[in-house]
């Protein structure tokens, strides 16, 4: 399975399974209300509350006081402040004959901190008003700000209401209706928001400081004032994905003279990528600047879970790999634990899914967790400071402003700063100097700490990044971006306890990430414990195919390492070329021991191996990629050719790669002969067919062999020849392959006169060969 999946049973009072129940995450605690039980046709009012550190259940008791909502199924359930919101649904009443089912569009809200549920009878006027809502089951919500959205819905006849309603939960009062052309309901659609949005400084126009500062995307919450937006989804048709699943934005407005609360903007025809399967009762979240959408989807005869993430920055969905680890079981709802940054799918691992959906049963005896930062989805921190105090701390850093404490680098160099804003900024500081202070003068205790100084220990570089950190609680400078100071700062915060400085360094190195950057970054993740980035950047390193992957993991990682580039091909002047930039690779090459070995074959791949004796080998034949190498001669395939060939290039011992054990030459390979012209034995005057055209190593044949014998001496007299030796170009190869097309043709020409005259010779009595004839003609 995933590394970054995890499997945990629930315990406790585990709810049975039911068809249409509300999951609403608050905190730490996941609530579940209502549903239908499918076993005896029930409709429930019981409220069940899974902890979401234990995996436990446990019921809330349920008070016969009047404000207990009636029961009901498939209706909403949202989180406004600390109240769990609850709106219509479908229940059932009991006649003499049979039960009958009906709608309703009543409010209820549960107190979370009391645990108790609140009067809400005033929620609905007296009297049916203009924005008042009809009764209906299936509808979609979501909160912005104080106001909650209701999105279409189902009749008691099943007929779609095509209208959006808003009410304010402050006011109690229903205060907005517009009328769609879209069918939206819960089978179908789904809502979310989120009070918190990513800003991106380095897309908006409006930045305004200085232009060398690097300011990264950062978290902000959203206020009364300037609600957040609510994202709608839809899937009105399962035939065409591509026409029919569409992306709405409604942005509250509640300063718009007319009375409107909401403007709509349709965001359909900017999403592209992979976009998500026609998905049955989808649950949707937003995580950072990702929108997250998952649900059951219909795969041939049978139903599978499917995920989907859509970056709201780019408009692009991406698959999230769950394939494997819900393959079996059945799993219906997910929710997302923002503390932990989980996806929660809930279920059963022991039921079957088609025979679950069937019946629409939901089950919550098992609980899936996915990582969802190692699939690239995360909030990021948020900004503490605004830009502009953001560069005043950098100035009062650089002037040395208020300085009364020193921090010491590694080679005992001294940095000014101000123990105030390190008292600030550092708990773990402020910690040890108020220990100090109620000590005196020389009393024994921490050497690398006094009242007026502290040892880091860190080269000069790192220590003057983290005091840009404390004095400015951001990353914005190009020494806090670059790689070797990013690394030693992530050690830092991890060892001396700064979480804020943690994530923003992960959020930094999540936004450098690359497929060249991915193995540096795993292996710096993997020394700080970011497991999340490291599994990230692992999945990302294994998927970059430009260069073998199993190099990678044999070679230690170079500082000064060379990013590969798709463009270049996967060669063995390639290989030497890459050797030559990581001097580190190539002394691990020679460290590997035992012998090294290089043979062509005739499959026309590249490909890499190492064996568990020590020895490596190479396997290639590809002359086209041969021909390609850059700066190498064609003719040179082994390691010690092309080291001979960089020694014509440049002096310098330096440039050289050398390996421990000696590596024999390759054995001598002739060309096969070119199959010699004949005419045909069945019609001797008829000129066979031309021979295939030999190809351009067979004709270099002579030079290829005479080359391989010049690199095996290594001498610098056979090393000038190599330069100086006609026909060991490709140039003279092609002037070659002229001088034979035209003999070829003489020969052509020449046949095709000697059966003409042999012609003539016959119908006019001749003999001899139609050569002799010719000749005697023109004696």
């Amino acid at each position: 399975m995933d590394p970054a999946v995890v499997c945990r049973a629930t315990g406790g009072r585990v709810p049975s399974k039911r068809k249409g129940a509300s999951m609403t995450v608050a905190g730490d605690q996941l609530y579940l209300f209502g549903g239908l039980l499918p076993d005896n046709k029930t409709v429930v009012s019981d409220l069940f509350v899974l902890d979401l550190n234990t995996f436990q259940w446990f019921e809330i008791p349920t008070l016969q006081d009047g404000t207990v909502p009636a029961p009901r199924y498939f209706h909403t359930a949202n989180i406004w402040n600390d109240n769990l919101v609850i709106f219509g649904g479908r229940t059932l009443r009991q006649t003499d004959n049979s039960p009958y089912a009906f709608d309703l569009n009543d409010i209820h809200i549960f107190h979370i901190p009391s645990q108790m549920w609140v009067q809400t009878a005033n929620l609905l006027p007296p009297s049916p008003g203009p924005f008042s809502p009809q009764a209906r089951y299936a509808p979609v919500s979501a909160i912005s700000g104080d106001l909650l959205y209701i999105f279409g819905g189902q009749d008691i006849h099943d007929q779609w209401f095509d209208d959006i309603l808003v009410c304010d939960l402050t006011t109690k009062r229903w205060i907005d209706k517009r009328v769609v052309s879209v069918h939206v309901g819960r089978y179908r659609s789904v809502a979310m928001s989120s009070t918190l949005e990513v800003v991106d400084p380095g897309k908006s126009s409006n930045v305004q400081g200085d232009p060398t500062l690097h300011h990264m995307s950062f978290s902000q919450r959203r206020t009364n004032e300037e609600p957040p937006g609510v994202y709608l989804f839809n899937n009105f048709n399962g035939v065409d994905i591509q026409l029919h699943t569409n992306l709405h934005l409604f942005e509250t407005d509640r300063g718009q003279k007319d009375g409107r609360t909401f403007h709509i903007f349709d965001r359909t025809r900017r999403m592209s990528g992979q976009r998500p399967p026609c998905l049955r009762f989808p649950t949707g979240h937003m995580v950072g600047a990702h929108l997250l959408l998952s649900g059951v989807a219909v795969n041939g005869p049978h139903y599978v879970f499917s995920m989907s993430s859509l970056n709201l920055s780019s408009m692009e969905w991406t698959r999230l790999p769950c394939d494997e680890a819900l393959r079996d079981g059945s799993w219906h709802g997910s929710v997302v634990f923002a503390r932990d940054n989980k996806l929660i799918v809930l279920g059963d691992r022991s039921s079957s899914m088609d025979e679950d959906y069937t019946s629409r049963a939901m089950s919550f005896d098992d609980a899936m967790l996915f990582d969802l930062e190692s699939y690239g989805v995360y909030q990021p921190p948020e900004q503490d400071l605004e830009s502009s105090l953001q560069e005043l701390g950098l100035a009062t850093l650089g002037g040395q402003h208020f300085a009364d404490f020193q921090l010491i680098c590694g080679d005992g160099t001294e940095i000014s700063c101000s123990r105030t804003v390190l008292e600030q900024s550092w708990p773990w500081m402020k910690d040890r100097l108020d220990v100090l202070k109620g000590r005196p003068e020389g009393a024994a205790g921490n050497s690398r700490l006094t009242t007026s100084s502290f040892r880091l220990g860190e080269n000069r570089d790192t220590t003057r990044a983290l005091l840009e950190y404390f004095y400015t609680r951001s990353l914005v400078t190009p020494l806090q971006h670059s790689p070797e100071v990013r690394g030693r700062l992530l050690s830092v915060a991890t060892s001396y306890g700064i979480p804020h400085l943690r994530d923003l360094i992960k959020h930094a190195l999540h936004l450098a990430l690359t497929p060249e950057t991915a193995e540096e970054i795993a292996r710096v993740a993997a020394s700080a414990g970011c497991q999340s980035l490291q599994e990230r950047a692992r999945r990302m390193a294994s998927q970059w195919t430009h260069y073998p992957q199993t190099v990678h993991s044999s070679m230690p990682i170079a500082s000064n390492s060379r990013p590969i580039t798709p463009s270049e091909p996967r060669t063995m002047g390639f290989i030497e070329r890459s050797l030559k930039d990581r001097p580190n690779r190539a002394s691990s090459v020679n460290s590997l021991g035992g012998s090294s070995q290089y043979s062509r074959s005739s499959q026309g791949s590249s490909q890499y191996s190492h064996s568990s004796q020590g020895s490596s080998q190479y396997s290639y034949s590809s002359q086209e990629s041969r021909s390609r190498m850059s700066g190498v001669p064609s003719e040179l395939t082994t390691l010690s050719e092309m080291q001979s060939s960089s020694s014509l290039k440049s002096s310098s011992s330096s440039s050289q790669v050398s390996l421990s054990a000696p590596i024999p030459p390759p054995p001598e390979q002739k060309p096969p002969p070119l199959p010699a012209y004949t005419q045909s034995e069945t019609e001797p005057n008829k000129p066979a067919l031309a021979p295939p055209k030999p190809s351009w190593l067979q004709r270099a044949g002579r030079s290829r062999s005479s080359l391989d014998t010049v690199h095996s001496a290594g001498s610098s007299e056979t090393q000038a020849t190599v330069k100086s030796k006609p026909g060991g170009s490709k140039e003279s190869f092609k002037a070659d392959e002229k001088k034979a097309a035209k003999a070829e043709a003489r020969k052509k020409k020449k046949a095709k006169e000697e059966a003409r005259l042999a012609k003539l010779a016959k119908l006019t009595g001749g003999k001899g060969s139609g050569s002799a004839m010719y000749a005697g003609i023109i004696v």
